[in-house]
């Protein structure tokens, strides 16, 4: 039932930034917030492949 999918939908917003170091190397940094969440931070370090 699509109203029955609609009702279990939540929002929320957030954004982020992304910091390249070196040719390959990112640190991701984002945040959001929802009524089921504050203010939630995450944080990503990783390779470009």
């Amino acid at each position: 039932d699509g109203g029955e999918l609609l009702s279990d939908l939540h929002h929320g917003y957030g954004g982020g930034v992304r910091v390249g170091m070196g040719e390959n190397f990112v640190v991701a940094l984002d945040a959001g917030h929802s009524a089921q969440a504050t203010l939630p931070l995450y944080i990503g370090l990783g390779y470009l492949y």
